[in-house]
């Protein structure tokens, strides 16, 4: 039960980071502080991904080498 706690605490902890971003992102590309490209968007999508998905299970992102062990 611990485990499944901390795992998706995670998730939640890392999309309420990543949605914080975005809404501020979108907020200063609205008032044109800041615009963004398509390789921001890009950007941003492929975090949602790796946060979201792969990272929090193994670290296969952070640790590579570790996760074919298994």
């Amino acid at each position: 039960m611990q485990d499944l706690v901390y795992k998706y605490g995670q998730r939640v902890i890392s999309f309420l980071i990543v949605f914080t971003l975005l809404v501020n992102w979108e907020m200063f590309s609205i008032i044109g502080a800041a615009g963004l490209t398509l390789a921001n968007n890009l950007l941003i999508i492929i975090w949602i991904i790796l946060l979201s998905w792969g990272i929090t299970d193994n670290n296969w992102f952070l640790y590579p080498s570790y996760s074919f062990c298994y």
